[in-house]
Parts: C-alpha cells; structure tokens; sequence
C-alpha cells in the first residue's frame, strides 16, 4: 500500500469538496485514463480542455501547461508579477503564468535564456517543480534527477504513475502528478481547537468535533464555520471555554465535551462525553437522546465516546468507563450489544459488523450476529507489525472500515495510523521524531474514510490530516 500525508489547506479542501466539473463533460472521456484526478482538478479550475471540447488525455504536456497548473495550485489570484527576462515568452499565452512560476522559484529557463514554453516536460521535470513549490529540497546538481525521482516517490507523487518519469509526460499523468500534490502538498489550515471526530455530510462537507472549543464545526470549500454549539466566554484555569450543557437552537447550544458525530434519526448524533448523554442536531436544533432502558442493564451512559450508525437505523455508542457498547433503536430503545470492555472508543459499522477500538485494552475488537472477538492485537501495549494476533497497538482511539474490509486505526499511543488487512498489521504513518516538520502526526483520533482519502483528526497537534491509500 503507498501512502503520503497532507495538512488541509483551503486550496486543498476547494479541491476535495468543489462540484463544478467533471472529466466525463470532455469529448474524448472514453480514453481518460486517470478520470477522478481529470476531474478533481477540473473541479479545482487547475486544468481545463483543448478548445474543441476534449481533454487530450495521451497528448504531450507542454512546460507552458505546466506552468499555468502549478501556478494556479500555488496561488490562483496572484498579485503583481514581476518579469521573467525569458527571450521567449513575451506576448505567449501563459506568459504571467511563467513568470509566477519564476518569480517563486518553481522553474527555471533552459540556461541559455529562454524557457522553451512549447517544449515538452518529462514527468521528472515536473516532479522537481512540484516538489520546489512544496519547499521540499534542493534538487541542483548533477545527480538531480535520482534525487528528484527518488523523493517524488517516497512523497506520493508517483501513486498510481503508470509512465516512466523520464519520458514526456502526458496530460493524463500530468493529472495524476497534480493530483496526488494537491493530496501532499505541506500547508497548515489553524484549526480553531482540537478536531477529534469526523464524519461526512451528504453534501461532502466534512462535519468535525472540537473537543477544546467544545463545538461541532463544519469544513467545505475551505470555510471552517459553527455548526453546533457556542463557544463560552467563561474558560478555565488553562483557558479552555468551559461549555455546559443547553438544549437549544444550534447557534445557542452548548457542549460539554463533543467527541463523535454519526447519521441518527434524519440528524447527526453527537456523542457529549462530559455530560454523560447523546446530542441530537436535527433541524436546526440540538436536543438530547433519552433513551429507555429495558433491559436491565445500567441505565446512565459514562462518559460516551464512539458513534456508530447502523442499516437498520439504529445507534451504537460507546459507553466507555462503562466498558459497554450501547445500541439505541430509531424508536428509542437502549440495550447493550457488548460488555466487559476496556475503556472502548472509536467505533466503525461495516456489513453487518461493528468494529470497536478498545483502548484501554489496546485491540481492534468486532462484534458480529451479537458474538464479540478479536479482529487484531495482541493486548500489550506498544508499536508492533505483523500477524493481527501478534500486532501491537497502544491506546488507538479510532477505527474505519473500507468496502474491502480494510480497517484503518488512530493508533493514538503510537502517533501512527495502522493498517489491518489480509490478516497482517502494517502502519501507513508514523511520527517521524527526526523530522518533525515533515510529518506533524502526533495524537490521531478520528478517522473517516471517502473514496481514496483517509481524513484523519490529529487532536492534539490541532491538525487535519489526509492519507491516500490504495
């Protein structure tokens, strides 16, 4: 499996939730190789069609066309530019396009004073491009194309790359290359708090709980707003908005302490942990769930954490200091789907089966036709890959679940996201302590998957990070 990591920008975010293209509006979009980077990026405003109506998708890129994406990913609305003195470029039509380029660094001329813009550019060209604009490296020297080569892979960049970066790069893979940059590319959208759960609106809009400022937002297009709760004026020795807990329109609601949000009842059911309950945001409004008990078991949640949503309607929570696994019918019936667990978190419903991050026993647990096991983890605290029975995992808090079974898991105590598969453990991301600039993933939480991306809440580094997986 490869993977890279990104930090959310608001050019990034326009791209993964804009919807104003697409690659099967080209004429010629039975040969489109690579549609869904055509039409993320066709999305994005980044790329655009030949004047008939076609992509050109095995057509050669030019080191103009190059030039107008990579201005376009860096910076769509530019200010002054000042000239590149290429000898070749006055009156072209990307000229302000290069000249952005230049001006920043991104490309250079051929050395003898032109830029050469009707020229092709190899895939290592624009893998060296690409990489400059994300202040990667220097790539100078004689050895600049192993290097480039050699970082652009271990960054992403060559993810589903079926050409030999040497040759001329076609417009298709140079979609790929954009595609996967605009994934990597290193920019820090500032969270407000700490995003701790996630999960996906029907419209594609990410809805994010903030466990610090004690809300629920809601990220699309690369605008963070409110969506639920208010932050309060009155804070606490550290400085951390207090909260409460109010019963009203969505912009006067209050939250103790948010932690996950899931589909319930034509609403979104956020977990409340401090306050012990299950909000409600439906309609504008956030009202509290009152389930009934009926059988037998204790009727007060603990400390509520993970959210579930099932077919048939129904809620799964984690009721954590408990060590229970609540379901909660449509119809408001409240019993208890599994006990005798450690301190269980995050919480993933796939075909039938609920998997489980038990933290404070540090296993992927599932929970299948009422019958509970193992699915990975040995139990014993730590950071180890291999069998699922032998695997180490420390605290993860979260788990999601691709169509293949799959499970991707917030291995917290590890500051890794691992990967469960073919009865193997693996890890797809780690903290790199010798390079912290690089690889910001501290405290991972919650996890949502969508297509390709795994989103992944990073609490206590305040940071929304995404990992493309295969």
């Amino acid at each position: 499996m490869k993977t890279h990591q990104k930090l959310i920008s608001a050019v990034a975010a326009t791209f993964m939730l804009a919807n104003t293209a697409n690659a099967a509006e080209f004429t010629d979009a039975d040969i489109i190789q690579h549609a869904d980077a055509v039409t993320a990026l066709a999305e994005a405003g980044i790329i655009s069609g030949r004047p008939d109506g076609s992509f050109d998708p095995r057509g050669t890129t030019q080191r103009a066309e190059i030039a107008k994406m990579l201005s376009l990913l860096v910076d769509p609305k530019p200010g002054n530019i000042p000239p590149s003195g290429f000898t070749d470029t006055a009156g072209n039509w990307a000229e302000r396009y290069i000249d952005h380029c230049y001006s920043l660094g991104i490309v250079t001329g051929r050395g003898d004073g032109t830029f050469d813009p009707d020229g092709a550019v190899t895939g290592t060209e624009a893998a060296k491009m690409l990489l400059t604009a994300s202040g990667y490296g220097d790539f100078t020297g004689a050895d600049w194309e192993e290097r480039v080569n050699k970082a652009a892979a271990e960054a992403g960049l060559y993810t589903d790359f079926p050409a030999d970066p040497s040759e001329p790069l076609s417009r298709d893979n140079a979609a790929v290359l954009l595609y996967n940059a605009l994934l990597w590319k290193e920019e820090s959208m500032e969270f407000p708090g700490d995003p701790t759960g996630i999960a996906v609106l029907p419209d594609g809009a990410l809805l994010i709980t903030d466990t610090f400022q004690r809300v629920v937002y809601r990220l699309a297009s690369g605008e963070l707003a409110i969506y639920a709760g208010a932050v309060t004026d009155a804070a606490d020795v550290n400085g951390q908005p207090l909260g409460g807990y109010y019963d009203a329109g969505a912009e006067e609601s209050l939250f103790k302490r948010p932690w996950a949000a899931a589909p319930f009842l034509d609403g979104w059911a956020v977990s409340d942990a401090e306050n012990n309950v299950v909000r409600l945001i439906r309609d504008g409004k956030v009202m509290t769930v009152n389930p009934t008990v009926t059988d037998g078991a204790v009727k007060t949640l603990a400390y509520p954490t993970g959210l579930a949503a099932a077919e048939d309607g129904s809620l799964y929570v984690s009721d954590t200091h408990n060590g229970l696994i609540r379901r909660i019918s449509p119809d408001g019936e409240m019993t208890t789907a599994a006990k005798g667990l450690r301190d269980p978190m995050g919480l993933c419903w796939r075909d039938g089966i609920l998997y489980i991050a038990e933290t404070g026993g540090n296993r992927i647990m599932k929970l299948e036709n009422g019958r509970l096991s193992v699915a990975a983890g040995s139990g014993e605290d730590g950071w180890l890959d291999g069998k699922t029975s032998e695997a180490q995992f420390s605290g993860p808090k979260a788990v999601a679940a691709a169509e293949d079974g799959t499970l991707y898991v917030s291995d917290t105590g590890s500051s890794a996201v691992r990967v469960i598969k073919g009865g193997q453990v693996s890890t797809a991301a780690v903290r790199d302590i010798a390079d912290q600039e690089l690889n910001l993933l501290v405290s991972p939480v919650g996890l949502v998957l969508e297509g390709q991306r795994l989103y992944v809440c990073d609490e206590f580094a305040g940071k929304l990070l995404v990992l493309t997986v295969e």
